[in-house]
């Protein structure tokens, strides 16, 4: 099976959200922000698109601290893109 990220990315005209840990080495942190990077700065992309990294966790965000700061994030986010909202900060952040 052929993998091209270029031409599947060209759908993609919101705001997007990453999360990275840096110990997922299925998929190493550059290409992560490479992608995340590709979206972000796509001519005619909203704005608003996140990144957050976590350095110290896998591909599934397990520590019970940086799980809240992920889902605050991912609420936050999601209330500034589907309700319209203003960007908020996580607290956790």
């Amino acid at each position: 099976m052929r993998q091209l990220p270029g031409p599947a990315r060209v759908r993609y005209l919101h705001a997007g959200a990453g999360f990275h840990g840096d110990k997922d080495y299925r998929d190493p942190v550059g290409e992560a922000l490479r992608l995340w990077t590709d979206l972000a700065t796509r001519p005619g992309r909203l704005a608003g698109s996140k990144f957050l990294y976590f350095p110290h966790e896998n591909h599934w965000v397990l520590s019970p601290g940086n799980s809240r700061v992920w889902y605050e994030t991912v609420f936050a986010f999601l209330v500034q893109h589907v309700l319209g909202e203003p960007w908020r900060r996580p607290g956790l952040l």
